[in-house]
């Protein structure tokens, strides 16, 4: 997989990045659909962890994490969500290896409780770190509440929705108090805003 595919919210980053300031506030959008993720699965995809020198989660949905961006959720019995730098470091053949090619995106801001009540099936509580399979704007979806100072959340839609779900996000969003488009994922590597 290429870090440098093209972004499905590059859309939505060129429609709406008009250069207006928002306030402080303001939720923030960071695209972080360029990070690496694989799924791993099969009877031997837990021993390709270990062979990569990665953790094997005993919890479902409990990801652990492995540095700033990357982490291992076990999904299934034999299942696992590799995300960050450590998903592409997988021997062909030692399992099955599927590279993941969702959008994704860093939400972040004072305001996004409100905007995850407009938006989620069933209620997020930000302060646990587990792995939510739900519905984002009617939309199938995987939320992960991030570490940090204001609530953040990251998001991973599939990329043949990333246009509806973007547009939906924004006018909520803008109807809280305004969005910040920070960076897209042609621009960005691995690095974390704060």
């Amino acid at each position: 997989m290429s870090a440098l595919r093209t972004s499905p919210f590059a859309p939505l980053f060129r429609a709406h990045h008009d250069g207006a300031s928002a306030p402080d506030d303001a939720l923030a959008l960071f695209d972080v659909s360029s990070v690496p993720r694989t799924t791993l699965k099969g009877k031997t995809s837990a021993d390709a962890l270990l062979e990569s020198g990665l953790a094997v989660p005993e919890q479902w949905f409990v990801p652990v994490e492995l540095d700033a961006w990357s982490f291992v959720a076990r999904t299934g019995r034999t299942e696992f969500w590799v995300e960050g730098p450590a998903a592409t470091g997988f021997a062909r053949g030692s399992c099955l290896d599927y590279p993941r090619q969702d959008g994704s995106l860093l939400l972040v801001g004072k305001r996004l409780p409100e905007l995850l009540s407009e938006l989620v099936a069933i209620p997020i509580d930000l302060a646990e770190r587990r792995l939510h399979l739900t519905e984002f704007a009617r939309v199938s979806a995987a939320l992960l509440p991030r570490p940090g100072a204001v609530p953040s959340v990251q998001l991973w839609v599939d990329p043949t929705y990333a246009t509806y779900v973007g547009d939906v996000l924004f006018d909520i969003a803008r109807e809280l108090g305004g969005v910040r488009l920070l960076a897209s994922s042609e621009t960005t590597g691995c690095s974390r805003p704060n």
